[in-house]
């Protein structure tokens, strides 16, 4: 069974002295880091932060949850899903939370947005009673096209640089309706072409595409506890990123320049903080720093400077 993305582990945190890393070495960027909050007991909301943990604010402060950002390719918008309107359903806003309006107005049960490269469309997921699927729409609401149809369960879509992939993970559904194995797969835009990459008897999931088009970053339990990998795009040459066998780590997002990692853990505590990492899984820094019962997940860059 898939891990959750919302692993409740709840405890009193631990602070880091360790300075972030600085990004895009010789030069002065300093990127935005979206991701999903949760102040327990309490609702999804999402926060923004810079990438060296800095000037943390909440942008949506709805009573509905909030959760599951993706940046818009020139940073002026976000899609993320919220319970707001009668279920979870796909809304965009701008970049400090205002205007947010409702896309997928007549799919209630849609979620794991993310924005094409050339930033026309959204792909995400629907699920209806039978199975769960992998949908296109353009961002005035318009052209929804449905580009994966099967008995499986299907989830977390990542295009590739170029736009004309789509990595995302899928698992059989048993007679019970319980989804399987979970393993990894890539796909052209349109549905077709559809490969197989991961093969393990343990869940892969959490797929993100380097921004050089090359690897592909992913979550798996084929060590016991969640960790981070990473494999090239046809599947070869996995390698494990994180090496904690008493904690888990997940959701990987690579920062625009490919540097870097960023990603949850619950390694210094039982809450969920946001870490980042140098790309080879070296040089771990904590961004979030909870100082109550948190979870904090689903991190997403900003894909300009500030």
């Amino acid at each position: 069974m898939l891990v959750s993305s919302f692993i409740l582990l709840f405890c009193s945190a631990a602070t880091t002295t360790n300075p972030p890393p600085p990004l895009d070495t010789g030069t002065t960027c300093l990127r935005k880091i979206a991701y999903t909050s949760q102040k327990q007991p309490g609702v999804f909301e999402i926060m923004v932060m810079n990438s060296d943990g800095s000037d943390n604010r909440n942008i949506t402060n709805n009573p509905a949850d909030d959760f599951d950002p993706t940046w818009s390719p020139d940073g002026k918008q976000i899609a993320f899903v919220s319970t707001r309107d009668d279920g979870s359903s796909i809304y965009i806003m701008k970049a400090d939370g205002m205007g947010a309006f409702l896309l997928t107005k007549d799919l209630r049960n849609s979620r794991s947005p993310a924005w094409s490269p050339d930033g026309k469309q959204i792909g995400f997921v629907f699920s209806d009673s039978i199975q769960s699927d992998i949908y296109l729409i353009n961002i005035d609401g318009k052209g929804l096209k449905r580009i994966t149809n099967n008995s499986q369960w299907n989830d977390y879509p990542s295009w590739s640089p170029d736009g004309k992939k789509l990595a995302f993970v899928s698992a059989l559904i048993d007679e019970n309706n319980h989804n399987l194995n979970d393993d990894i797969y890539t796909m052209n835009a349109d549905g077709t072409n559809l490969r197989k990459l991961t093969t393990s008897p343990a869940n892969d999931y959490f797929p993100a595409w380097s921004p050089d088009g090359k690897r592909i970053a992913f979550t798996s339990e084929r060590r016991g506890n969640a960790d981070i990998f990473v494999m090239n795009v046809d599947g070869t040459k996995v390698q494990q990123l994180t090496l904690y066998t008493s904690s888990d780590e997940g959701m990987p997002a690579w920062s625009p320049d490919g540097k870097y990692i960023a990603f949850y853990s619950n390694r210094d505590n039982h809450n969920m903080e946001l870490y980042l990492m140098d790309a080879n899984g070296m040089n771990w820094v904590r961004l979030t720093t909870s100082t109550i019962q948190e979870l904090n997940s689903q991190p997403a860059w900003s894909p300009i400077c500030n």
